[in-house]
């Protein structure tokens, strides 16, 4: 049953734990296009392809009805005639010897199946995944064209496992038509179509447009609130801790300064987003809209590392980053969440980005605590992690890691210029 813990910090938070027991029950035959397993009532029925289906010599190959690691008698490899249902006994590991349960296994012709492989394409700019699912032991290609093109290609990267195929397919252009179909055992299927999606180039990434709110400076055209930094928070009483500088690879760049702000440490940063006072502290909007699919992110920077002499309050572990050399951080994240990251700076309702949030798409990050005497050019690549359409995209440049802790050292500036999103 669930067990519910209160997590007892500022305030009383109630944390409620469910354990759920997931059992891998992998099942394959030769020839088998599908299956269905009912846990509750232990039966299984596996569907072959009506062209080769023989009731009294079925292959079966994997059926570990006791999960990975259990026990199933007989040994279902042994096992061919399902002229009609057979009997198979199943054990658990965890479960005490002898402690078996009953499982009825069918074999049927698929009354769904046909001999052609199906699939469905997830583009992005310059790759497309096809999935899909064929019968067991074929063996399967994908090719693929430009809808206005005669000549098909073939994808090199296929993989198959059981009745499921995976191709990658690359080298596609953006915003482009394309038809793709499966190829089962040299039969050709059905063709079908996909679009890739558009590059879009980032907005101000070569810092050339800014403008004067009062004293706060703004990275952006006026009208535009694509970038957002600390400014707002700083300008008044330290000054502006984001600035242009003609110090730049071309034209203007950014330069982020970490400063003293009496009380606490004040950041030199810019991300894409909004800035927002709760007192002292500060409430950050991580996130622009944002629908394709870049690879990486790639800018120029230059970095000063000073040593660490700033600590925020309740920083736990963190107190011992003093003395140590401060590090930039620059980080590109993806996310399909419904609305941007609210980031806050108070310590009693501290709220800082998680890079392993489920809503993240794809992440780069980029990190280093050493001094460079010109701009150096970086390459962060995006590490996709599921083939999802983002609705936001997250870039965050800090001169001090741990600004959001106010911690760093006075002095660390960081500057960045030519900043592009890569599309490859």
């Amino acid at each position: 049953s669930p067990v519910t813990f209160t997590l007892r910090k500022y305030a009383d938070y109630p944390w409620k734990v469910t354990v759920n027991q997931i059992i891998q029950r992998d099942i394959e035959a030769d020839g088998m296009t599908r299956h269905v397993l009912d846990q509750d009532s232990r039966t299984v029925i596996i569907y072959m392809n009506p062209e080769t289906f023989d009731a009294e010599n079925v292959n079966i190959k994997t059926l570990n009805l006791g999960g990975e690691y259990g026990e199933v008698s007989p040994d279902p490899t042994t096992v061919h005639d399902f002229t009609t249902s057979r009997t198979f006994l199943a054990r658990l590991n965890w479960e005490p010897e002898g402690q078996f349960r009953e499982w009825r296994v069918f074999a049927y012709p698929d009354p769904e199946s046909g001999s052609e492989a199906t699939g469905d394409a997830f583009a992005m700019v310059t790759r497309a995944t096809v999935t899909g699912s064929c019968t067991s032991g074929s063996t399967v290609s994908v090719e693929y064209k430009p809808q206005s093109a005669t000549d098909w290609q073939t994808a090199s990267d296929v993989t198959v496992s059981g009745t499921k195929f995976t191709a990658t397919l690359t080298g596609l252009r953006a915003s482009t038509a394309y038809s793709y179909r499966a190829v089962i055992n040299g039969s050709a299927g059905a063709e079908s179509t996909f679009t890739t999606a558009a590059e879009v180039a980032l907005e101000n990434g070569g810092f050339e447009s800014w403008y004067q709110d009062g004293d706060i400076y703004v990275p952006n055209a006026s009208g535009s609130s694509f970038w957002g930094t600390g400014n707002p928070g700083a300008a008044s009483f330290i000054g502006n801790l984001t600035t242009p500088t003609t110090d730049a690879v071309s034209g203007q760049a950014a330069k982020l300064e970490s400063k003293n702000a009496l009380i606490k440490l004040g950041a030199g940063n810019i991300f894409t987003g909004d800035f927002s006072l709760d007192g002292t502290n500060g409430i950050l909007h991580f996130g622009q809209p944002f629908t394709t699919f870049p690879t990486a992110l790639r800018l120029y920077y230059k970095y000063t590392s000073t040593t660490i002499n700033r600590i925020g309050d309740e920083v736990g572990s963190l107190e011992n980053l003093r003395g140590r050399p401060d590090s930039c951080h620059i980080y590109v994240a993806l996310s399909d969440k419904s609305e941007p990251y609210e980031i806050r700076t108070r310590p009693s309702v501290r709220k800082v980005f998680d890079k392993n949030d489920a809503n993240i798409i794809a992440y780069g990050e980029f990190i280093s605590g050493s001094s460079t005497s010109s701009y150096q050019q970086i390459t962060i690549p995006l590490e996709y992690r599921a083939n999802r359409t983002p609705r936001y995209i997250v870039i965050v440049c800090s001169a001090s890691k741990y600004g959001d802790y106010f911690i760093g050292g006075e002095g660390s500036t960081l500057w960045l210029d030519e900043m592009e999103l890569v599309y490859e």
